[in-house]
């Protein structure tokens, strides 16, 4: 069987870095990555990529230039091995059924809709119509705790990413000094601690007719976590988000993770590690007087009292907030979070 895992934009190299890691021999594609294997390969995608935000599955390919005969041929592809879908999607580019309608609902019309079905997801391009199904159900991103947010949250895909990217493993300290609701913060800890990320969760696939009746129990628990053998340290100015952090914390079950009250200006943390990693999700909000010296002083911080620590920094992306932190960012990727374009910054720390 063929399967996609899609991501974010900007975060497939990413992606493509842990299907590897996991050994799924994967293959770079628009938007995510493409694997083959089994519903053994399925469930482990699904269980573990931190990075995806969900996994799809190839039921199969149509080759149609007319409305009819891509009813009749999607209506042959079906059979009681796949469950009926829920739910549809659809791109086409050069394809002479160019209306993405038609093919929702022609599909739609040739197979049926069932409540709490599936997603089915088409693709079109020259007039090959790939048909996939999404075998994952919820978004990866939401991993199974942690329900409480915080306004302007960071989706959980996003902070793996940044961990990721700054190549973090667990062995040194971490720091988010705008921790918000804690999402780096449980992110470091799965990742620390060795813990699946989908561990607390199930996957929409496994009630479906061909696998509902596997045994996935092994890739379940067939991993040893780890106590995360350094700390985890969380600040916020704001009781809600500290509040919040801490019963995600609750959630989670992982110890390590220390959430505080303070600000990020003045770092004030009793026992404070002299090197780690530094990775927080920075404010977005208009560039006021108070957010520039929200930067400068953080940028301050960074360079007297964290010096030595390495930085991983979600910031928009644009060039006033880059110069108030004066950091050395040897690493630039672009992406966009919740449709605000953002810097992934990943530096020395040892400031400018």
């Amino acid at each position: 069987m063929e399967f996609v895992a899609v991501t974010d934009r900007g975060l497939e190299d990413i992606l493509l870095m842990e299907a590897e890691n996991l050994e799924l021999a994967p293959r770079r594609v628009p938007g995510g990555i493409a694997f083959t294997g089994d519903w053994h390969t399925c469930m482990k995608a699904n269980l573990n990529l931190r990075t995806a935000v969900r996994v799809l599955v190839k039921a199969g390919s149509i080759f149609a230039t007319k409305k009819r005969e891509f009813f009749n041929k999607i209506s042959r592809l079906w059979d009681d091995s796949w469950p009926v879908p829920g739910s549809f999607s659809a791109t086409s580019e050069a394809c002479k059924i160019y209306h993405t309608g038609i093919l929702t609902q022609q599909a739609k019309k040739a197979i049926g809709s069932e409540e709490g079905g599936p997603k089915m997801v088409i693709r079109g391009f020259k007039n090959t119509f790939d048909i996939y199904l999404d075998t994952s159900g919820d978004p990866l991103y939401k991993r199974g705790f942690g329900k409480l947010r915080v306004p302007g949250a960071l989706a959980e895909n996003f902070a793996a990413a940044l961990l990721l990217a700054a190549g973090y493993t667990g062995d040194e300290p971490l720091l988010d000094p705008f921790c918000g609701g804690g999402t780096i913060l449980m992110e470091a800890a799965l990742i620390a601690s060795g813990t699946p990320p989908g561990f607390r969760r199930s996957f929409a696939f496994e009630s479906w007719p061909e696998p509902s009746g596997m045994d996935f129990s092994g890739l379940r628990t067939g991993y040893t976590p780890r106590t995360p053998p350094h700390p985890i340290i969380g600040l916020d100015r704001e009781e809600e988000a500290v509040a919040t952090a801490t019963v995600a914390q609750s959630e989670l079950g992982i110890p390590g993770i220390q959430v505080y009250g303070g600000d990020a200006c003045s770092i004030r943390i009793a026992g404070l590690p002299r090197h780690g990693l530094v990775a927080s999700n920075m404010p977005y909000d208009r560039l006021t007087r108070g957010e520039q010296r929200i930067y400068s002083c953080f940028g301050e911080r960074l360079r007297d009292r964290l010096r030595g620590w390495r930085v991983a920094l979600i910031v928009p992306d644009d060039r006033v907030r880059m110069k108030l932190l004066r950091q050395k960012f040897t690493q630039r990727l672009k992406v966009s979070n919740h449709g605000i374009p953002v810097v992934m910054a990943i530096g020395s720390g040892t400031g400018n």
